[in-house]
């Protein structure tokens, strides 16, 4: 309890606030501050008045400000208002799309947790403070996207990036990828998006979500993006998607024959590729080890030295054949240094399953030895055991798991090494081909190898830290498609903000971006009369450079 004290010392009376508490039972003074005299009180009441020391000090975060005036430089909310239009009640669908967005790309939550992000940021003084961001409010926005929606404000927003940052377009990377969710079983609704799959972490315990994503070259700048079921294969996707790129790029008023379409070899078919040339499109892509086991054999004393020296160096072979009921340039590309990464990855894999297979069969045989029982073994329970641990490396090994009678369960492995040198068979070699037979050896494999900035920015939505796609807090699908949107929306403004810096000459990654975003404070002070002063933290080289180059001054 604080309170105030007098105190009278040679006739003169001093006040004190003190704090008293209880000691070991006993009330006792913990904590005390002198004033001095009521004239020393009054003073340093009148200097206060008059414009001495804060009353109130406050910090709000400042790293959306640069986000913020990206966002506003595309319209992405009077994009969004216009399509999407309520009447004026609180913040509007565009605002809540943007705050949502702005708090994906540095402090990923749920919805029920952007209100109290968003009123420790800068962002009330910006955008006004009015009811709305509840998680409430963002359901019933989310339900109002249809497919229609949500491709017409990705046209809008992309086409507004590409003219006014002038977007390189020489080259598309397209590619999908899936999310594992713990969403349940609720097909009783309707929902079809969360399904059960091939999942690309391997989760197949899990149900899925897809996401098709459109990039460009230009620092790897999203540009579509759709979202489909968990079990939908890649090529019939790839070609309900290709004539909407090729929509896309008609509304930009650009020309198909001047594009290259990277993709990977999942998406791979005669009709895919049939709608690719009618588009107009050039593309490159890569073939299967498994269809082509000629080049995959093929000796390295026909490779010829494409690039790169040492064991990084890349060598290639070429030659014209038949795929797909077309014929096309395949390059061939070697490297010695992923050869030894990936026989290095495949015997941890086996020492793995060896070590886990070889703790269980001692524990097997210690309980036989003793008489325990854990539970009801059979043969066919010990073969299932078997089968779990070795996972995804059972084909390399042989294996039997065998009892006489009703005797002890005997367990027996030993490596497959045929099956051991099929998998390894063609470690370090990729099979590319395109219709640019125009091109070199290391023109194509350059372009086809730089489609690892969409891999990239799969990883990013898989981080937790920023830009985090999981986890998903919805499981109806048209919320589920209105998270998506927000999740790549934040991914574009990243991107073109990163792109924005390397033009200035600041070579920083995305992750370097963010945790500069992420550490930016503005200080807050307060003073008698209703006075405030705002004041930014001392700024890094990157905050310096984003502060002079976007002229966030005004937010400041």
């Amino acid at each position: 309890m604080v309170s105030l004290v007098r105190r009278r010392v040679r006739r003169q009376r001093y006040w004190y606030l003190v704090e008293s508490g209880r000691v070991r039972g006993r009330p006792r003074i913990v904590w005390q501050k002198y004033l001095g005299t009521p004239q020393r009180i009054r003073e340093l009441l009148e200097k206060a008045e008059a414009g001495g020391g804060p009353l109130e000090v406050d910090v709000a975060d400042f790293g959306p400000a640069p986000l913020l005036a990206l966002a506003r430089e595309l319209g992405l909310v009077e994009t969004i208002d216009r399509l999407l239009p309520k009447r004026d009640q609180g913040y509007s669908v565009g605002e809540h799309l943007l705050v949502a967005v702005l708090n994906r790309c540095l402090a990923p939550c749920s919805k029920l947790q952007i209100r109290p992000w968003f009123d420790g940021t800068i962002l009330p003084r910006l955008l006004g403070k009015k009811e709305g961001l509840s998680s409430q409010d963002y359901w019933n926005h989310l339900d109002r996207l249809d497919d229609g929606l949500l491709e017409a404000i990705q046209f809008a927003i992309s086409r507004k990036a590409v003219e006014r940052f002038g977007l390189a377009l020489d080259f598309l990377y397209y590619d999908p990828t899936n999310f594992s969710t713990h969403i349940q079983d609720h097909d009783d609704r309707g929902n079809e998006i969360p399904e059960r799959g091939p999942a690309k972490d391997r989760r197949t315990d899990l149900r899925l979500i897809g996401l098709a994503l459109l990039a460009s070259r230009d620092h790897g700048v999203p540009l579509l993006h759709r979202t489909f079921p968990g079990n939908e294969s890649e090529y019939p996707l790839f070609r309900e998607e290709v004539p909407r790129i090729r929509r896309w790029v008609e509304a930009l008023g650009k020309h198909s024959s001047e594009i290259t379409l990277v993709f990977d070899k999942g998406n791979n078919s005669a009709p895919g590729l049939d709608l690719v040339e009618e588009a107009g499109f050039h593309y490159v892509g890569s073939l299967r080890p498994s269809l082509n086991r000629d080049l995959m054999t093929l000796s390295l004393a026909k490779f010829c030295p494409c690039y790169g020296e040492g064991e990084t160096a890349t060598r290639t072979y070429r030659e014209n054949r038949s795929a797909y009921g077309r014929e096309v340039t395949v390059v061939v590309t070697f490297n010695r240094q992923l050869q030894e990464h990936l026989e290095a990855t495949l015997e941890d894999i086996l020492v793995t399953a060896e070590e886990r297979l070889r703790a269980w069969a001692t524990a097997l045989a210690e309980d036989q030895a003793k008489g325990r029982s854990r539970g009801r073994r059979t043969l066919a329970t010990c073969k299932n055991r078997v089968r779990k641990l070795l996972g995804h490396a059972e084909p390399l090994f042989r294996w039997s798991v065998t009892r006489t009678g009703r005797g002890p369960f005997e367990v027996s492995w030993q490596r497959n090494a045929a099956a051991i040198r099929r998998r390894a068979l063609g470690f370090g070699r990729t099979v590319i081909y395109t219709d640019r037979h125009e091109w070199g050896d290391e023109e194509i494999v350059r372009a086809y190898r730089s489609k690892a900035v969409i891999e990239e920015e799969f990883r990013r939505l898989k981080d937790t830290s920023y830009l985090s796609d999981t986890p998903q807090y919805h499981w109806t699908d048209s919320k589920i498609k209105g998270h998506q949107l927000i999740c790549f929306l934040a991914l574009q403004l990243m991107t073109i903000l990163q792109r924005q810096l390397h033009r200035t000459g600041h070579a920083v990654t995305i992750d370097e971006l963010a945790h500069a975003l992420q550490r930016w404070f503005q200080v807050v002070q307060l003073y008698p009369g209703g006075k405030t002063e705002r004041r930014l933290r001392p700024m890094s080289p990157v905050q310096e450079t984003l502060h002079k180059e976007l002229h966030l001054e005004v937010y400041a």
